[in-house]
């Protein structure tokens, strides 16, 4: 679909997405939440949000860049447009930097043209990118990345102390790490994450948003499940994600009574090396408040470098209160999942998730 044209760029949908993630595999910034498998994932899961991609081409028909978009249908937060939802990152990627500032200031016309998503427009762009002019920008949210450049060795005695001795522990509490080949264990990893997720005060995250997962990126190689034992039983739970050179730490838990063995550093590690192991230069640790000042001290410790995530909203007066944590009314919600018992947390979870986006 046609969407604009002048004399130097055409501004399309794309409607050929094999072309989209063939650009996306081949972008530096390039990032698995840009792929149009992310896009299957998301609306098949969501039926209140549907994606599609804004493109830049050259006269010749040659691809410059796009921007993945959601458009969000919600009664609470009013429908309102995403790039891109339960994603670390989204935002534009192309050749240079103009197209991408171009790409974002044509999502500011789009958007004001719109009828019926018109509450606002929030874009989760990369840590390189900040884009001024009629954006209000938040950095309420940050990421760690590691660098994975150095033998098991050197990496380990790069962490902190905490780290180092945490990981020497658990290496002597007979725990195991297991890489799982079986779909139906995402079942299993989905209980473990709802027990720490509840616990939390944070709602449960739809089974069928994990089994998607799995079957969008697991035979790609982009996705993997592990699992931490001790005695026969499962103690610790992770799934990440891997794409362009990057593993992207997306969820991890462990069970509480548990936690004296170290469980989290030796999952951690043992995710780490495998990510080595699969040639990724970088290890994500995804997404973490700046009110998280407990999580971010241990992401902190692997020798991480943090960088601030760039939220952008339009208009700027939508900036105010959104992605903000630690707020009366977060806490209100945690307080209530937390404290309900297990059919009314489903419940209420059920109905967050079809309002958020």
């Amino acid at each position: 679909m046609l969407l604009e044209k002048s004399p130097n760029r055409v501004l399309v949908v794309l409607d050929d997405m094999t072309e989209w993630d063939s650009f996306v595999e081949s972008s530096s910034h390039g990032t698995i939440y840009h792929t149009s498998s992310w896009m299957d994932v998301i609306t098949k899961t969501f039926p209140h949000i549907k994606g599609q991609v804004i493109g830049v081409r050259k006269k010749d028909g040659t691809l410059l860049g796009g921007i993945p978009v959601y458009k969000v249908k919600s009664f609470v937060f009013g429908n309102h447009i995403v790039s891109v939802p339960f994603a670390l990152f989204g935002g534009p990627i192309s050749k240079d930097i103009s197209t991408e500032a171009y790409l974002m200031k044509k999502m500011t016309e789009l958007f004001q043209e719109e009828k019926d998503f018109d509450k606002y427009l929030e874009i989760r762009c990369q840590p390189h990118q900040l884009f001024q002019g009629d954006f209000a920008i938040t950095d309420n949210f940050v990421t760690h990345v590691l660098k994975l450049e150095m033998t098991d060795e050197h990496l380990m005695k790069s962490f902190s102390k905490n780290v180092f001795y945490g990981l020497k522990k658990s290496f002597k509490r007979n725990l195991s790490f297991v890489i799982s080949e079986n779909r139906d264990d995402i079942q299993i990893f989905h209980k473990h994450l709802s027990i720490s997720r509840k616990n939390l005060g944070l709602p449960q995250l739809p089974l069928k948003f994990f089994l998607n997962l799995w079957d969008a990126f697991y035979e790609k190689g982009y996705l993997r499940l592990f699992f931490v034992e001790k005695d026969g039983n499962i103690v610790g739970t992770h799934l990440v994600l891997l794409f362009n050179g990057v593993a992207y730490s997306e969820y991890k838990c462990s069970l509480r009574e548990f936690r004296k063995d170290c469980v989290d550093y030796y999952l951690e590690w043992n995710s780490i090396v495998f990510a080595q192991k699969s040639n990724c230069n970088y290890y994500n640790f995804g997404r973490t408040s700046k009110d998280n000042q407990g999580l971010l001290f241990y992401k902190s410790r692997w020798n991480t470098v943090q960088s601030d995530i760039p939220i952008h909203y339009f208009p700027k007066e939508r900036a105010k209160n959104r992605n903000g944590g630690g707020n009366e009314k977060n806490s209100l919600v945690r307080k209530v999942l937390n404290k309900s018992p297990e059919f009314l947390y489903k419940i209420l979870s059920k109905l967050i998730y079809t309002q958020m986006g």
